[in-house]
């Protein structure tokens, strides 16, 4: 039986370790244009797209003044830091260093507003529990 779930187990780390490295492949994809060339960081198409985002509306509404008055103003220092950011967060998954950290970090985050809340124990009459919990969605 142990030995089921040992396999079970390494076919589970053998397709998250292809997921993590594919995940890696579409940053290091998308990052490749915006380091290597020059249109995103130098060429305007960051403040493009984030002008763009600002006219259709495509914004949540607290960010507007953040984007108008902050992001737009240093358009070009954020666009290299989002360009090189991509590329460190590719290579990071694609070589498998620093990705424990983040997602236990993740995992812990998520635990404490996924999971459904077990609410106590009713009480019957003569003081005892009924011996089942009800659990509520969040």
């Amino acid at each position: 039986m142990e030995l089921g779930s040992n396999i079970a187990n390494s076919r589970n780390a053998l397709a998250l370790a292809g997921l993590r490295i594919a995940v890696g492949c579409l940053f290091l994809v998308f990052a490749q244009y915006k380091v290597f060339g020059t249109p995103f960081t130098l060429g305007g198409l960051f403040e493009k797209w984030i002008n763009g985002f600002l006219q259709n509306g495509a914004t949540y509404p607290f960010m507007v003044p953040v984007l108008q008055n902050f992001v737009l103003p240093h358009a070009t220092a954020i666009a290299f830091l989002v360009a090189y950011g991509e590329l460190a967060i590719g290579l990071s998954l694609v070589l498998g260093i620093l990705v424990r950290a983040p997602a236990h970090l993740d995992s812990c985050t998520c635990s404490r507003s996924c999971s459904p809340q077990i609410t106590p124990e009713p009480r019957l009459r003569h003081g005892g529990t009924s011996g089942h919990r009800s659990i509520t969605p969040f």
